[in-house]
């Protein structure tokens, strides 16, 4: 009995000390939760079956025919698309003259009109997809006299404003040498090193962030704002435009995106990232072009700004970054002669 009991007894305190750190801290215990669905998509454009038809003379000359191009749209990442706070989802059917399908040029340009909400990650992980809509170019016909089967390609541009959050923890002190040697500071948070980011789903995102002490009461962070889509960047821009996804070389749009960057409103440091920043100490925004998309780094500082002495905790910074993006498919088709069709 009395060995049984000792066994208990160890068995118990086992599981304590496995529990505990050191210094009678618990530590956590299981994965933390990830508030973001993650992925590099934005929205997902596709042809809707059917829209244009592709069985063999479906599609027939000298207007005997009415045909419509239909897409899908669902939206794939976690940014809600409101065109009633101004975001942008335009649509444009290329590749043929309007004209001589009985249109005209604004027939070939649709924009959103309705919100199409992002996909969700509830607190139990699971995940709410994101929202698709439907539109459609609609009674196309091919009016002349085609002369012989021709084919026909359809190119369908998306242009659309979209935005990618993203959270990092970083390490602040107003002591930031003395932090480096204190084995106690060293326990809270790490001034130095590479951090962990998490980013919402879209085609632009955050990678390797790193933090570097300066020294007084202030770190360094760098980080690479990264293309990871197949798509284009255009600067974020409120409203519509005549063109607002241009990809001419000249174009001065291409390859920006706008940073909001900020830290907690009840966080006692401040942030500066240089003379295309302006704004808050807690909340900055800023321009920053991607050199023919490649990978840009940004720098910023952070500043503690309380009297505490010793003072070092980890804070929450956030970065939102803003802008346009293009993709596009296409489609070919063949028109059918009908003076060839009843030749037999």
């Amino acid at each position: 009995m009395k060995k049984l009991l000792l066994i208990t007894i160890l068995l118990i305190a086992t599981i304590l000390l496995t529990s505990c750190d050191v210094g009678g801290n618990n530590k956590p215990t299981g994965p933390t939760f990830d508030p973001f669905i993650g992925g590099t998509d934005g929205l997902k454009m596709e042809l809707i079956p059917g829209m244009p038809p592709s069985e063999e003379g479906a599609i027939l000359d000298n207007g005997k025919s009415s045909f419509s191009v239909g897409l899908k749209l669902q939206n794939l990442g976690e940014y809600d698309i409101n065109p009633s706070n101004n975001d942008l989802v335009d649509l444009r059917l290329r590749g043929i003259l309007p004209e001589q399908f009985g249109l005209t040029q604004s027939d070939l340009e649709k924009q959103l009109t309705d919100p199409l909400p992002g996909a969700r990650k509830n607190i139990d992980g699971s995940v709410l997809p994101g929202q698709s809509t439907m539109l459609s170019f609609d009674d196309l016909s091919y009016l002349p006299d085609a002369q012989g089967d021709i084919p026909k390609t359809f190119v369908i541009d998306l242009c659309y404003d979209y935005m990618t959050k993203s959270t990092t923890p970083v390490c602040i002190s107003s002591d930031v040498t003395g932090a480096l040697t204190r084995e106690s500071d060293k326990a809270i948070c790490s001034l130095s090193g590479p951090k962990t980011t998490k980013n919402s789903a879209g085609p632009v995102q955050i990678s390797e962030f790193k933090e570097q002490p300066q020294g007084g009461n202030k770190v360094t962070i760098t980080f690479t704002i990264s293309h990871v889509g197949l798509g284009n960047i255009y600067k974020y821009q409120t409203g519509t435009a005549a063109n607002p996804c241009d990809d001419s070389i000249t174009n001065q749009d291409r390859n920006e995106v706008l940073l909001d960057i900020s830290l907690p409103d009840q966080s006692s440091a401040k942030i500066s990232c240089g003379n295309q920043f302006s704004g808050s100490d807690k909340h900055i925004t800023g321009s920053v072009k991607l050199f023919e998309g490649n990978p840009r780094i940004v720098t910023c500082t952070l500043e503690e700004t309380s009297n505490s002495e010793n003072m070092i905790y980890e804070d929450l910074l956030e970065v939102d970054i803003h802008y346009r993006y293009k993709q596009s498919l296409k489609k070919t088709v063949t028109v059918k002669d009908i003076g060839s069709a009843n030749q037999e």
